[in-house]
């Protein structure tokens, strides 16, 4: 009945979740007779009371019987799930899957073991198809997804049922299993009896389906690997997309939806940004994570930065917000042509500053006159000149004192406080978005 070849080497220490329930009980006690060093771990989410004790209970009570270790953690559900605005099913699926993770790490775990079986893949394949799936939700649930592995996937409920009362093995019953309320109730009790009629054996059916599925699902995968090689680039905090390649390719709305999908995008903000891959240069699209933008004939794709507040800065030290570093150093001044000339890297005469440093987000309005230029411009001008994306724009930051810009940070310094020849002391600011600050 178990999958072995999923499992870690003999003798393995696996965390079992258990609910008390026939399949994570059965699971337990399978991986045990196996020869593995089992430890059960029991979620209370404390949701139908009385209930809710009992499973508990019984938890306690089987591992005390058979010298099983137990680990127990009560959680507030429904307080979680309203902090987070997500329902009940999604705040307790987050929440087990949280604790189970760091208590493997605490135990030393090699796997965590859930009690998934046949009937519950099948049911997925339907959820998933009846919300909307691509093809990885044609294939059920994964057997292995990093540390949690489901060894009962190629048992049905019923064998589960006919192992247990073979032992005379008690189980407990979770009353709203039978309760249409949650969608999944609703698939098992309700849609699948009626696909039954259509089709008696619907269940093997979707089981052989969940089994071609998966492998159609790894040659798309292989496929997907060599246009994103073709047509996706890399960069810090994100990457970029050639459009022109995108649309040349023989799936390019499936192709977007994959690429974008690791940014938190969801397929239908990937099928509206598809439909506009042709608007004009600027057109710019957010997830909650990251930024996309339509920029001489590419899909950027970069992360979004919070926007700065005037921050004061340490002066030698070194600022930082998330991934992004300031580092400020000062000392007496060198020969012009040691000045470093990378963009990210400006070197200022400490004398001509007005007042503590401080960097902030760049505002509208804002203008400097950029060193080697004459005259001022407006930040925003300036930006667009050198080509910067939208998303560029939005992150761009500027070092002031009391007199206004000193450097549009990563561009140019402002010529007010340039270094010449009669320069004492250098200010030397460094940026980069990742820890390796280096000139």
């Amino acid at each position: 009945m178990l999958q072995t070849k999923i499992l870690p080497e003999k003798p393995a220490r696996i965390l079992v979740g258990l609910s008390g329930g026939a399949d994570s009980v059965a699971l337990l006690l399978l991986l045990r007779e196996a020869g593995y060093e089992v430890e059960a771990a029991h979620c209370n989410f404390q949701l139908r009371g009385a209930e809710s004790e009992r499973d508990e209970q019984f938890v306690v009570r089987l591992c005390e019987e058979n010298g099983i270790p137990l680990h127990r953690v009560r959680f507030d559900t429904q307080q979680e799930a309203h902090r987070r605005g997500v329902s009940i099913e999604m705040a307790a699926r987050d929440l087990r899957y949280a604790w189970f993770e760091a208590l493997r790490k605490e135990r030393g775990a090699a796997a965590i073991a859930v009690a998934h079986h046949q009937d519950d893949a099948n049911e997925t394949l339907l959820l998933n198809l009846v919300r909307g799936c691509g093809i990885h939700g044609l294939t059920g649930m994964p057997t292995v997804n990093g540390h949690v592995v489901r060894p009962l996937l190629g048992a049905t409920r019923a064998e589960i049922l006919c192992y247990l009362a073979e032992r005379g093995q008690a189980y407990v019953t979770d009353s709203t299993n039978a309760e249409t309320l949650y969608k999944r109730n609703l698939v098992r009790h309700e849609l699948l009896p009626l696909l039954e009629r259509l089709n008696p054996s619907i269940r093997e059916t979707l089981t052989a389906m969940r089994q071609r599925m998966a492998e159609t699902a790894a040659l798309y995968d292989k496929a997907l690997a060599v246009e994103e090689a073709a047509l996706f680039r890399p960069q810090a905090n994100g990457g970029d997309i050639a459009i022109a390649a995108l649309l040349h390719s023989c799936a390019p709305q499936s192709i977007l939806t994959h690429l974008l999908g690791r940014y938190g995008f969801t397929p239908a903000q990937s099928a509206m940004i598809f439909g506009q891959l042709d608007s004009r240069t600027g057109a710019c699209f957010d997830s909650p994570t990251h930024w996309a933008a339509i920029h001489r004939g590419q899909l950027e794709v970069r992360k979004r930065w919070p926007r700065i507040a005037p921050t004061p800065l340490p002066c030698p030290g070194t600022w930082q917000d998330a991934d992004r570093f300031l580092h400020i150093a000062q000392g007496p001044a060198g020969p012009l042509s040691a000045i470093p000339r990378q963009p990210h890297v400006a070197c200022l005469d400490a004398d001509r500053t007005n007042g503590p440093i401080y960097i902030r987000s760049v505002e509208a309005g804002d203008r400097f006159t950029p060193l080697g230029m004459k005259g001022s411009k407006l930040v925003s001008d300036f930006l667009t000149n050198t080509h910067c994306s939208v998303i560029d724009k939005r992150h761009a930051l500027v070092v002031c004192d009391d007199s206004g810009i000193l450097w549009l940070v990563g561009h140019r310094p402002d010529q007010r406080a340039a270094c010449t020849a009669a320069t004492q002391r250098w200010l030397t600011l460094i940026y980069n978005e990742n820890s390796n600050l280096k000139t």
